[in-house]
């Protein structure tokens, strides 16, 4: 996480897609016929915002269903993004919490980090993911260490430092 706090001119939006539309590219291109071919995986919003060939495009989106509001939706709230610069377009019940970018106390843990959780009714959720990620800094702290040696009893040994 504190990679993506970049600095002052950089923001991070945290975003889950969540929606659960026609098709899951796990149990399309990947040929997964069980509980894990009906959830939504990596790549799943495709289908929402570009006329995917391979997906089925916008044969899938059937006029007036729930898939194709929610595309249509899905496809304004990046456009909304992309033209001013922070993801303006909100829809459901919960349309009037706006999306924010990670603060620095978000980053800190004085405040909790949220997510927006883009689904049929889009909503800010908290931190699903805290040891996960976690888990993942300390990964990147390591890799990303510059290796240096010193002393300890008398013996040689290395250690990796980096700072955050």
């Amino acid at each position: 996480m504190e990679y993506a706090s970049g600095g002052k001119n950089h923001r991070t939006y945290l975003y889950q897609y969540a929606y659960q539309g026609p098709l899951s590219i796990m149990g399309m291109w990947l040929d997964i016929n069980s509980e894990l071919s009906k959830k939504v995986g990596h790549g799943d919003e495709l289908q929402h915002q570009f006329d995917v060939p391979p997906m089925g495009g916008a044969d899938l989106l059937k006029p007036d269903s729930p898939d194709e509001t929610f595309s249509k939706n899905f496809v304004h709230l990046w456009t909304s993004f992309a033209y001013d610069g922070e993801p303006k377009h909100s829809w459901g019940s919960h349309s009037s919490e706006k999306w924010k970018p990670i603060s620095k106390k978000e980053l800190d843990g004085t405040i909790p980090l949220k997510w927006y959780r883009i689904d049929g009714n889009p909503s800010l959720v908290d931190n699903q993911y805290k040891e996960r990620m976690t888990a993942l800094d300390r990964i990147l702290a390591d890799y990303f260490a510059t290796p240096s040696t010193s002393s300890a009893h008398g013996k040689q040994r290395e250690t990796t430092k980096i700072e955050l």
